[in-house]
């Protein structure tokens, strides 16, 4: 019993640790408001065209599907300053990580 205690300690630690590598550190509340293009413009006073040309452009990374597009404000900013534009998220496929943890643990009875 004590064997499936730890093997269950272990899972549980090195999934936490996957997650923690896949969310990074958490922003601030602040941090990721996604607004839409005018909230965006108004805020750093520039016009909403502005704000499209630059995703159009790939100076600014736009977040959503189909029509309804939003940015997030920090990347506006960093847009402004000149910095590079930030990667869109990148999803995770969870099963297939969670699997490799498993097949990497020991074998009961091995």
């Amino acid at each position: 019993m004590s064997l499936e205690i730890e093997l269950r300690a272990m899972l549980r630690d090195v999934v936490r640790e996957v997650v923690r590598e896949e969310i990074g550190a958490r922003p601030t509340e602040l941090q990721s408001e996604l607004l839409t293009y005018a909230q965006a413009a108004e805020k750093v006073s520039v016009s909403t065209s502005t704000i499209k040309r630059w995703v159009k452009d790939g100076l600014l990374v736009a977040r959503g599907k189909g029509r309804i597009k939003r940015v997030r404000i920090e990347d506006v900013r960093a847009c402004l300053e000149g910095e590079p534009p930030a990667k869109p998220l990148k999803s995770v496929d969870t099963a297939s990580r969670v699997t490799s943890i498993l097949s990497s643990l020991p074998r009961r009875g091995a």
